[in-house]
């Protein structure tokens, strides 16, 4: 085993800053659908005129044609000419696909110039016209719907079954575009309905595409933990503030079965694991945090909060020795985030050692989140609801001091949910944690003992936040 001076050594020569990705991607979570599909008037009637694009459009026994965007109703004559719009292959008997314009294969064109408004997103705002696509799932898995290469600024919505269904996910603006992208899981054989809609009116050209997601490469729900994997044969693309560059790295998905507080970590033998943990099924989502330890040291550890159905995706990079074996786990943590009740205006001689807190709870990005002095060492914490309501010209911080060394670190949320938002090695005594109107909203602030060996800390905090 190591001698501690080498393990000190490298934490101590590690800088890590908090990574954060703008890409914000929904997950199959029909709770957190606020609004469902609202079509607004039917179809155009042009009697006796065919039917809809696709094979319905030409009803051979002259019968009911099928419905359309712009094409008519049901038909009364002849085979009857194609349709302008309405679904391949619906020849109107689905009155669920009465939306439709078109089935959706991988890519799929259309034009909102002159489209009705049908739908009602639940993330979009506005109205304008908008253009909805059928699509069948060919396997189970997760499926990414986007509106890369639209002309205009796009808002997503994927429905379950048909014009009228569950809104299943909706997005507008990914990574800061006005492109959009919605990611679900769907069963093989399931039929969704694509909602391309405009934000504020915005219309133009749709080009919607649908991609199985193939990031991360492995999905662990449900199966037994902790698992023994491998980062040999993986990418060497992924890199971050807790390191892995040109290392190869495992991507993996795990969701929550119940809402709780889980905690994932990583360990191995044969290289210093980074752990990232990224919100959502699909890599490049929100990343909430990361850390890092050496090879065979004590795991790398993130704790964060999930509702029951919640996907997280996990990637598990190096960032000293070489590739190979590491071992993976998640648990339900018992205990709560925030762990102490809301700071008054101060808190006085609060001490933290290896049994103050019991198990290990919560962890930082700039630090280990534990040691191999006097065998595995945790370093306890102890974690306050905050939240911050200034206006634009007040501002107000807390004011910590201890008498050894430790760690603040900000995780956005009320339960631990969110990102982390800050992560600071004091450098002062006192440190003042300051806020102002821009950092408004709810935050769990941490203190952990960091010090390298098990040595209590006592700690004070003051505050003249509101």
């Amino acid at each position: 085993m190591p001698s501690f001076g080498f393990f000190e050594l490298a934490r101590q020569t590690s800088t890590f800053a908090v990574a954060s990705y703008g890409i914000a991607i929904l997950s199959l979570q029909l709770s957190a659908c606020s609004s469902r599909s609202t079509t607004h008037g039917n179809p155009t009637t042009d009697a006796g005129s065919g039917g809809s694009g696709g094979s319905g459009g030409s009803s051979a026994a002259g019968g009911t044609g099928g419905s359309s965007a712009s094409g008519g109703s049901s038909g009364t004559g002849g085979a009857g000419a194609s349709g302008t719009g309405g679904s391949a292959g619906n020849d109107g008997g689905d009155a669920g696909l009465e939306c439709v314009s078109g089935v959706l294969d991988q890519t799929a064109a259309a034009n909102t110039d002159t489209a009705l408004d049908r739908f009602t997103t639940s993330c979009g705002s506005g109205e304008a016209g908008d253009v909805a696509f059928e699509w069948t799932a060919p396997a189970t898995d997760y499926y990414a719907f986007d509106t890369r290469g639209s002309s205009f600024d796009t808002v997503l919505a994927v429905y379950d079954g048909d014009c009228s269904g569950q809104e299943l996910g909706c997005n507008n603006n990914v990574g800061g575009s006005p492109e959009s992208e919605v990611v679900v899981r769907v069963e093989q054989g399931h039929r969704v309905v694509v909602v391309v809609d405009g934000q504020l009116g915005a219309k133009g050209d749709v080009t919607l595409n649908v991609n199985r997601v193939t990031c991360p490469s492995t999905d662990l729900t449900g199966q037994p933990l902790p698992a023994v994997l491998s980062t040999v044969g993986g990418p060497t693309d992924h890199d971050g503030a807790c390191g892995g560059a040109n290392f190869p790295e495992k991507s993996v998905r795990w969701v929550a079965e119940t809402a709780g507080l889980y905690q994932f970590s990583a360990s191995s033998a044969a290289f210093g694991p980074a752990l990232y943990v990224e919100a959502g099924p699909i890599c490049g989502g929100a990343l909430l945090q990361c850390n890092n330890n050496l090879a065979n040291g004590y795991p790398a550890q993130v704790t964060r909060w999930l509702d029951a159905g919640e996907a997280a995706t996990l990637i598990i990079d190096g960032q000293s020795g070489t590739a190979g074996e590491f071992s993976l786990n998640v648990e339900k943590v018992t205990a709560t985030c925030p762990s102490q009740a809301a700071i008054p205006p101060s808190v006085s001689n609060v001490t933290l050692n290896d049994t103050s807190l019991g198990s290990k709870v919560l962890s930082p990005s700039c630090s280990w989140a534990g040691n191999m002095a006097s065998g595995q060492h945790p370093y306890p914490e102890r974690s306050y609801p905050v939240h911050i309501q200034l206006t634009n010209l007040q501002f107000c911080s807390y004011s910590i001091t201890a008498d050894s060394q430790y760690l603040i670190y900000l995780i956005r949320g009320t339960k631990c949910e969110g990102e982390e938002a800050r992560c600071i090695v004091p450098t002062t005594d006192p440190y003042d944690l300051a806020f102002t109107s821009a950092d408004n909203g709810d935050y769990v602030l941490v203190i952990e003992n960091d010090h390298p060996f098990s040595a209590t800390v006592t700690y004070s905090i003051s505050t003249d936040c509101p």
